[in-house]
């Protein structure tokens, strides 16, 4: 995943208040390091955000089933 899928996720979900999303990178490998950031326009809507999405699949992605 990188930041325009993230986003393009993240409004599709409603979610408009996003300022910047950053993906950290492995320094070794250059591939995504599962892990990143997103900043929102206030804490407000971050705290919403997280509390609304948390658990969510994100959209058009093929998440890793618990059980493989």
């Amino acid at each position: 995943m990188d930041e325009g899928f993230l986003k393009s996720g993240l409004e599709q979900m409603g979610e408009m208040n996003v300022l910047s999303i950053k993906v950290m990178k492995n320094k070794i490998t250059g591939e995504p390091a599962s892990y990143g950031f997103v900043n929102f326009d206030n804490d407000h809507h971050a705290l919403i955000a997280m509390h609304r999405l948390n658990g969510k699949v994100i959209p058009n992605s093929n998440p890793v089933s618990a059980n493989s």
